[in-house]
């Protein structure tokens, strides 16, 4: 193990001998191989009033979990829902996870949670029509909810 310093952060890590890393990955949260903005969002785990726990993959899903909870509504994490859509940027088909399945008398839910700047992003407008289709075909509703705060 070779000790080497992140060029991002500046932290020191302990690196294999023969490795190029550059980047920590830890502090930084860098990654040399990706440009995803994603990797800078907050993710963590969230313990629901139900008892269980579901993870997130930005601040914006967490408050909205706190939120659903303090409200006593019934929610899950939609990630085992799968909708094939037609991804236009890679030009192929594409499977789409919602973010939450709400449950409530008036007919179950399915809500996506972008930042309000992604909204006109082709991929999100794809990824919605084709939501907004299944849900028409299984009984559920689609929501999209906006975070202004976001960039």
């Amino acid at each position: 193990m070779k000790r080497r310093v992140c060029q991002r952060c500046g932290r020191s890590f302990l690196a294999g001998i023969r490795s190029t890393a550059k980047y920590c990955g830890q502090g930084c949260r860098a990654n040399s191989r990706s440009d995803n903005p994603a990797r800078f969002y907050k993710h963590g785990i969230y313990k629901s009033k139900s008892g269980r726990y579901e993870h997130y993959d930005s601040a914006f899903e967490e408050e909205h979990m706190k939120m659903l909870d303090a409200k006593g509504v019934k929610w899950f994490r939609a990630d085992t829902m799968s909708i094939p859509y037609w991804n236009p940027r890679l030009r192929r088909q594409a499977v789409y996870h919602p973010d939450f399945l709400i449950k409530s008398k008036a007919g179950d839910i399915i809500q996506e949670l972008k930042p309000y700047s992604m909204i006109n992003d082709q991929v999100v407008q794809a990824k919605a029509e084709a939501a907004r289709k299944w849900c028409r075909e299984h009984g559920y509703t689609y929501e999209i909810i906006c975070s202004a705060g976001q960039v």
